[in-house]
């Protein structure tokens, strides 16, 4: 009997035992972690769970954008639950299970850390470059933040073009943003790679940019915190020095920001170029030399309030000062009967200063939505003054002109963004924006005359130039996302008029378009590693104002152009079929895309000019089509060495009556590259790329294939403190060239050429 009893006892002692550790199974633990300054949360901050009084992590992840973490299915009484971030001050709780099944820690706050935590290493390992629908991402990892600029850093994604024209993106400009803020090319450069979480490159942007391409520069989550001092110096074909210091301060709800920067840069160019005047039965041989010096200052300041968890105020602006000092020598030698020689000389002084000031409200709300409101005035004003003088050889004889240009342009744009979910799987986008542009350019042209060896004022090439310009546009855009689909649709209204008038003849002309600029992305997940995505946009690109002023501007010493009042305003559309995959090894983008420029300005030879070699003006083009393929590699061999390819190829043809047949029009251009990484324990980077640059067509025009190599080295010293760059560039295999030919024209070809070499070793420190 006490034998059965002692069998029921054990058996309910296991029954119970059973029953506690199926109930413990349910347990788990949650919470949240947030920035004890800023209050906001902490996305990535790592997050261990261990057994009570052992060593052994026993379950880990990282908290996700909200700053949540969820421990699921735990079966013991007692944990310790550790959170690490670097540069943050670690902390470590232990936690007691009694009868509840979920613990809930809440917000945890985390303190930033003076001191780095050298018991602890903590190695994220992000894919450098991740392709996501119609976005080609690239994440900063430690090795790329020792990059001394974000031009630099952009040069690691295969699909951007930087050089000295700027950026671009399959030929075109793309708007560049910095935290969803609209920036320039000077504020990309003036941050700090060490603050740059992520760069985002969209191909195909929502209605609110109209389908333009974006390159969206990410900071961390700590914001734009960096005290740096930057120095780069340049050698080759040109002398160069670039000084650069920022900082950045905060304290509670306020962010303070400043900087600015100094450069100087010499460079020389002599070029050869050969004309045949068509009409004249001569040819031109022509020898150039340039000698130009360019000095650019800036400083900025930004600062911004956190009214409360909802609201934040910024405001920030900029001055800037350019200065340029060319002088060109030119020796002109015709062949035609009799023959010429001459010798011209121009000095083409630049003062330009840009003062900006952006005010902007945002408002998060996950109830009603968010918010935000952006106000921006802008003055430019510039000076350019030109002496030019020509000493005949044959004839013994001197003439020259003198012409002063003042420029002064304003514009004001006010612009509301608003969005909002409606839903779990739809999301509203809308807003308006006005813009207001004032421009005044007042042009004085002097001339010597033989007669009384005097300077005298030419009234017929003297004028004022008022350019005013009212542009409002809205946009409207829904997303559907549900599971593997995301779809967005939108539409952007733009209503364009602009006055051109000429004070001196009394002439003015007004043109109104009200433009609709439809965007369509489709984009369907594959499975993990594999997405698609189609595009379908229209763009429109307002002519630059010069286009249409119709007097030539004569302080232009290289090439003298008159510009078309009655220009329309080009668009261009565009359809893109990508497909992206992502591995631990390969991530490769291939994209095919169609495009058709509608309005296209073209320059053409004016008819009436004929003496007139360089004169010409913009005319707009019927129809261009073009279509190719975009292709971009990258094949991770290990952890330190990777190979980048990329390639793009279209073929494009132009169709107008105004076009020249004899001119290449049409044909196959692009542009490849390979790239080479390698980074070594001595926290040493070494990359070299090779670029193959096509054939690009433009109207009337040519420009031949040319390559060039750059190499980039990288070291860091002094836990990433201090960091120093080489970077050295070489056009070769075949000189950049130009050929031309115009219709209606006085010469049939133009060829120009360089050759490129430059050297630039840079330093930055971070305070």
């Amino acid at each position: 009997m006490r034998k059965s009893r002692s069998v029921c006892f054990l058996l309910g002692l296991l029954l119970v035992s059973f029953s506690l550790k199926v109930y413990g199974q349910n347990r788990s633990i949650k919470g949240q972690v947030f920035d004890s300054g800023t209050k906001e949360p902490l996305p990535f901050v790592h997050t261990l769970l261990f057994a009570a009084d052992t060593t052994n992590a026993i379950k880990g992840s990282t908290t996700n954008l909200e700053g949540s973490f969820h421990f699921e299915n735990l079966v013991e009484d007692s944990y310790t639950i550790k959170l690490l971030f670097i540069g943050y001050s670690s902390i470590k709780k232990k936690i007691e299970f009694s009868s509840e099944e979920t613990i809930n820690l809440g917000i945890i706050y985390m303190n930033e850390s003076v001191q780095s935590l050298q018991d602890i290493e903590v190695v994220i390992e992000r894919n450098t470059i991740v392709q996501k629908s119609n976005k080609t991402i690239l994440n900063i990892n430690e090795g790329l933040s020792q990059s001394t600029s974000v031009s630099e850093l952009l040069e690691n994604i295969p699909s951007v073009n930087v050089d000295d024209e700027g950026i671009a993106i399959q030929g075109q400009k793309p708007v560049l943003l910095i935290d969803g803020i609209e920036s320039t090319r000077d504020e990309f450069n003036s941050l700090s790679p060490q603050i740059i979480s992520s760069i985002e490159v969209q191909t195909n942007a929502s209605a609110k940019y109209a389908g333009s391409k974006i390159i969206n520069v990410k900071l961390k989550s700590k914001g734009v915190k960096q005290k740096s001092l930057k120095l780069s110096t340049l050698g080759g074909n040109y002398d160069f020095y670039n000084l650069q210091l920022h900082g950045n301060y905060r304290k509670n709800k306020w962010n303070f920001g400043a900087g600015g920067f100094i450069q100087n840069q010499n460079f020389y160019r002599e070029q050869e170029l050969v004309r045949t005047f068509d009409l004249k039965e001569q040819v031109l041989l022509q020898e150039k030399l340039d000698s130009t010096n360019v000095k650019r200052k800036k400083i900025f300041a930004n600062a911004a309030y956190k009214l409360n968890k909802k609201n934040v105020l910024m405001l920030k602006g900029f001055l800037v000062n350019n200065q340029q000092e060319p002088d060109i020598f030119l020796k002109n030698q015709y062949i035609s009967n009799p023959p010429r020689e001459n010798y011209s000389t121009n000095d083409n002084d630049f003062n330009q200063n840009i003062s900006n000031v952006v005010a902007i409200w945002r408002r998060k709300s996950d109830r009603i939505g968010n918010f935000e409101w952006t106000n921006q005035y802008q003055n430019l004003s510039s000076v350019r003054t030109n002496n030019s003088n020509t000493f005949d050889l044959s004839e013994n004889n001197l003439w020259g002109n003198k012409v002063r240009t003042d420029e002064s342009l304003n514009f004001v744009l006010s612009r509301v963004d608003y969005d909002r979910d409606l839903s779990e799987v739809f999301h509203l986008e809308a807003g308006a924006s006005f813009k207001l542009t004032d421009n005044s350019m007042e042009s004085l042209v002097e001339k010597f005359s033989q007669s009384t060896g005097d300077w005298e004022i030419d009234p017929k090439r003297s004028y004022t130039y008022d350019y005013l310009e009212n542009k409002f546009a809205s946009y409207l855009s829904v997303t559907f996302n549900r599971k593997k689909v995301a779809v967005s649709l939108g539409l952007r209204l733009e209503n364009i008029t602009w006055v051109s008038s000429i004070k001196e003849i009394d002439s003015s002309y007004t043109t109104h378009n009200l433009i609709p600029s439809p965007v369509l992305d489709i984009n369907y997940k594959v499975n993990q590693n594999q997405n698609m995505s189609l595009g379908f946009s229209r763009r429109i690109i307002a002519p630059k104002y010069l286009y249409l002023n119709p007097h030539a501007i004569y302080s232009n010493p290289d090439i003298i152009r008159s510009g078309n009042p009655f220009l329309d305003i080009p668009s261009i559309w565009n359809a893109e079929l990508v497909h992206n995959l992502n591995s631990g090894i390969l991530n490769n983008k291939f994209s095919v895309f169609i495009r058709k420029e509608e309005n296209k300005i073209a320059r053409i030879i004016s008819e009436s000019e004929a003496d007139a070699v360089l004169l010409s003006k913009p005319e707009n083009i019927d129809e261009t089509n073009s279509y190719g393929l975009d292709l971009t590699q990258k094949y991770k061999i290990n952890k330190n060495f990777s190979i980048n390819t990329y390639l793009l190829a279209y073929h494009l043809e132009m169709k107008d009556d105004l076009l020249d047949p004899r001119a290449s029009n049409k044909g196959i251009s692009g542009s490849a590259k390979i790239g080479l990484a390698y980074k070594t324990s001595y926290k040493l980077r070494f990359n070299i790329n090779y670029n193959y640059q096509g054939r690009r067509y433009i109207p009337n025009a040519e420009i031949s294939d040319y390559s060039f190599v750059d190499v980039r080295v990288n070291k860091s010293f002094l836990k990433n403190k201090f960091s120093i760059s080489l970077k050295a560039k070489d056009i070769f295999m075949g000189r950049k060239s130009i050929y031309q030919g115009y219709s209606n024209a006085t010469y049939n070809n133009f060829h120009r050429s360089y050759n490129s070499r430059s050297v630039i070793l840079g330093a930055v420190y971070n305070i």
